[in-house]
């Protein structure tokens, strides 16, 4: 069970619609970083490295996510298969094009 404080009027649609929007974000970002990444196994546990790496792969999901890769697990794979090199540069900057 859940409990939420707000200052918003209780307006039982709204409010279910603002919890909604929460476990979606949740859902989309940090079950991955969980699944995906092993955020939660991970052995850096001290300092700022946990925020560090939490934020970094924030920011490769987001990338990502923004250059039409939407299954984060396939777009991990093929970076793997392309070894250093990683993403052909003009995937990545397939929008810039005129």
């Amino acid at each position: 069970m859940s409990y939420y404080l707000c200052s918003l009027p209780p307006q039982s649609r709204r409010l279910a619609d603002g919890i909604r929007e929460h476990w979606l974000i949740e859902n989309s970002l940090h079950w991955v970083k969980d699944v995906i990444y092993e955020e939660d196994t991970s052995p850096q546990r001290s300092g700022f490295a946990p925020k560090n790496l939490s934020l970094l792969k924030t920011w490769v999901l987001t990338l990502l996510r923004a250059h039409g890769f939407h299954s984060i697990k396939a777009a991990i794979s093929e970076a793997m298969q392309r070894g250093l090199g990683g993403f052909p540069h003009e995937r990545l900057h397939q929008d810039n094009e005129p």
